[in-house]
């Protein structure tokens, strides 16, 4: 009997390359039907289709920039916790085909500020100018807050103790 025969071999692409009977597919080898003519046992002519499926493995890398008071902060199936810094990380995953693939994040953590600075002025320094925040005359001492934006977009506080100490103007006699 001559035959006619189809194969069918679903294979990861870094299994590549792969040695089927007496053939070896290269690394770069795709998809495909590949059609080999054979004789058998007996000389008689017969042909072998190989199905070659070749699942892709993947290698990718993605960016992502957060703020430090978006932590903790969830990406695809992991969370980031509170205290994370930036970085790359590599996850070794597994495509839908079973192919072990690699993604590397890298993650970028801005910082936020939160401080506080203190100012002691006279009186007859009024209206004072501090940062971009003038204080008109009869200013009294506190706090003051200002919500600022770093130059990463980040969402910081700045507090001003601002201390207006009274100057006296006194005549005795």
């Amino acid at each position: 009997p001559s035959y006619n025969l189809t194969e069918t071999e679903t294979i990861c692409q870094n299994e590549l390359p792969y040695t089927w009977h007496d053939t070896v597919f290269a690394v770069g080898s795709s998809s495909g039907d590949y059609v080999f003519n054979r004789s058998t046992v007996n000389g008689c002519d017969s042909i072998v289709t190989l199905t070659l499926t070749v699942n892709p493995v993947y290698e990718q890398t993605e960016d992502e920039v957060i703020c430090a008071n978006e932590l903790p902060f969830t990406w695809r199936d992991t969370v980031f916790a509170e205290g994370t810094i930036s970085g790359e990380y590599v996850f070794n995953r597994s495509t839908v085909n079973g192919c072990d693939s690699i993604v590397t994040l890298t993650l970028t953590v801005n910082p936020i500020y939160n401080q506080t600075e203190n100012e002691d002025i006279c009186t007859n320094e009024l209206p004072y100018t501090w940062r971009d925040t003038v204080f008109a005359e009869g200013t009294v001492s506190g706090e003051y807050v200002f919500n600022r934006s770093t130059v990463n977009g980040c969402d910081s506080t700045v507090t001003l103790i601002l201390t207006v100490n009274p100057v006296y103007n006194q005549t005795e006699s």
